[in-house]
């Protein structure tokens, strides 16, 4: 058996993450989006995560650096439609963009 045999090898980048926006938490200026991921066994470890949101004038990515799952959105627009997607990175890179999930900001005021 050489020093090799015994390290576990990691052969894919990740894959999507499973995302969702909180119903109960959306606000009219904030929102909690959270996610899941599980690795396939062949996955390297995720180090980060990346977080795309946006609506029709707007639009900013925020970096999660370790294990995150849930970020909070805020100073956004009351009564507009937002999109949102994940991402995942490991040591062997980054995956690809999910699907974009879409949620609405309440009134102010409520």
């Amino acid at each position: 058996m050489t020093n090799t045999d015994s390290l576990m090898l990691f052969s894919v980048v990740p894959g999507l993450p499973a995302l969702k926006v909180e119903q109960s938490d959306i606000k009219a200026r904030s929102t909690t989006v959270t996610w899941s991921y599980s690795p396939k066994s062949d996955e390297a470890p995720i180090v980060s995560f990346y977080l795309h949101y946006q609506n029709t004038s707007f639009n900013d990515d925020v970096t999660l650096s370790g294990a995150f799952k849930s970020k909070e959105l805020i100073n956004l627009k009351p009564y507009t439609s937002y999109s949102v997607r994940m991402m995942a990175e490991s040591v062997l890179g980054r995956g690809v963009w999910g699907s974009f999930v879409n949620f609405n900001t309440s009134t102010d005021g409520m």
